[in-house]
Order: C-alpha cells, then structure tokens, then sequence
C-alpha cells in the first residue's frame, strides 16, 4: 500500500446488530440480548452432574496459538478424562494461531457453537498484535482527525492479524471513515530493544512504513 493512500468508507452503522451473525456466514442472524458488563451465573452445575454421570461432555478450547500448541489446552482435557473416567469427553479443537479475539467473534459460531459444546475455555492473550513491519496509521471520522496509532508487535517477529478499532459508538446514520498511513516511522526502540541482541538482527528489517490490511469489519453497509 503506498504511503499515501487512502481507504475511504461510508457506513450507515447499524448500532445492536450482533456482531457475531453478521460473519458467520450461516445465514440466520443471532438472538440479541441486552448488553452488560457482567452476568453472574450459578457456576458450571450442568456440567459437572454430565461429567459425574458418564455422559458425554463436549469441551471446547476457542483460542490462538497459545492454545493451538502443546500446552495447557491438552493437559486440562487430560485432566478432566483422569478426573471423570466414566465421562465420554470429546475435545472441539477451535484454535488458529496468529489470530485474535477480532477475527474470533466472527467464527464462534461456524467453529464452536455448531458443535453444541458443554464448556467453553477462551483464550487470546497476545494475538491482537502485529509485526515486524510497522507504521503508523492516522484517520479521520466524519472530518474529525485521529491518531497516529503505530502498528507492530512488540513481543514476535512474524506477521500475524492485528486490529484497530476506529468509528465507535456513532450515531444511526451515515458516515465518513478515512484511513491514512503516516509517512513518518513509528518510535521503535521497545521493540529492537528485544532483539537487538538475537543471532541475525537486521535493524534493516524493521525499517519501513508498511501496514498490511487483510480484511475489514463492520456493523452497517457500504454506500457507493
């Protein structure tokens, strides 16, 4: 993308739409409930009389690559078999590494709710990130600018989804995002901090204004 360009977007944003029917793809849009910071429950009662009944229990582990790997998401399915061996647990692997909790509401559903899952571990701790290539991002919503935000990963060196929210809480109606890459390059010590003394630094490999768009998500339509 050069330095310069600019990705403009007019979006009537329907405001309560559930952001997880709209990527789906399934088709049928979701129940919507009330929005609350949180919602006490009555604990994980159905399950475990399941469990302790030798029925089938599925679990689901929904995640990146933390959970992708050989860790803990293996051990708690081995522990859960060692505790409840009469229990037919079956593991729903809905794990992508590199991804984040952006790309995730969109495929809840396709990866873990179609296989009625019994308990759900959710987990991106670090995947809402990017690099090595940075830059820094200015926009403007409806005239009214914003930014820089500078775009790289500060804890890996490979490129993976990152995501940057912009146009929140607007009203009902049309509008008017822009979307510009700074020509100037983002402060990176912190992260050539970390590397610097790794076999192979390049500091040349991090030089750069490059921001990389893989997809765009939105609550609303696209106006010509």
């Amino acid at each position: 993308m050069p330095a310069h360009s600019i990705v403009r977007l007019v979006a009537a944003l329907v405001l309560g739409q559930a952001v997880i029917a709209t990527g789906s793809g399934l088709g049928a849009a979701a129940d919507q409930a009330p929005a609350g910071t949180c919602r006490p429950r009555d604990g994980l009662g159905n399950v475990l009389a399941k469990l302790e009944a030798g029925k089938e229990v599925r679990i689901a582990y929904f995640g990146g690559s933390i959970t992708a790997a050989d860790g803990w998401r293996p051990k708690t399915l081995a522990w859960f078999r060692r505790q409840f061996p009469k229990a037919k647990i079956q593991e729903i692997n809905a794990t992508i590494g590199g991804t984040g909790s952006d790309l995730g509401v969109f495929r809840y559903r396709q990866d873990v709710l179609q296989h009625k899952p019994d308990l759900v571990f959710v987990e991106f701790s670090v995947s809402d990130l990017m690099g090595p290539d940075a830059g820094q991002v200015v926009w403007t919503v409806d005239g009214k600018p914003g930014g820089p935000a500078p775009r790289f990963d500060r804890y890996c060196t490979y490129h993976r989804l990152a995501s940057l929210k912009l146009a929140e809480g607007l009203a009902d109606e049309e509008h008017t995002v822009a979307v510009e890459i700074h020509p100037q390059q983002p402060d990176r010590s912190s992260v050539l901090g970390q590397v610097r003394n790794q076999p192979g630094f390049d500091p040349k490999k991090y030089e750069g204004t490059k921001v990389w768009v893989g997809y765009l998500m939105m609550i609303g339509d696209p106006l010509p």
